[in-house]
């Protein structure tokens, strides 16, 4: 099972189990996942791989400067 087909698969079983807020974002991200990974085999893509792409994501997506964190006081 190539990962794309895998990606749409599980976004039919979002379609019809979740919101279609939660669909239309998980549509998004998986959308990512499917141009990066798409035609291999979903086995044969590596938690490195995978953490690798998730960290290129965050970078490209979040900006940091918006991120914010609370103090102990």
């Amino acid at each position: 099972l190539k990962v794309a087909e895998l990606v749409a698969l599980f976004l039919r079983t979002v379609e019809v189990e979740k919101a279609p807020d939660t669909y239309v974002s998980y549509q998004r991200w998986l959308t990512e996942v499917a141009n990066t990974f798409g035609n291999r085999p979903a086995r044969e893509v590596t938690k490195r791989e995978a953490l690798a792409f998730r960290d290129d994501l965050a970078r490209r997506t979040y900006d940091p400067t918006r991120v914010t964190r609370g103090t102990a006081r």
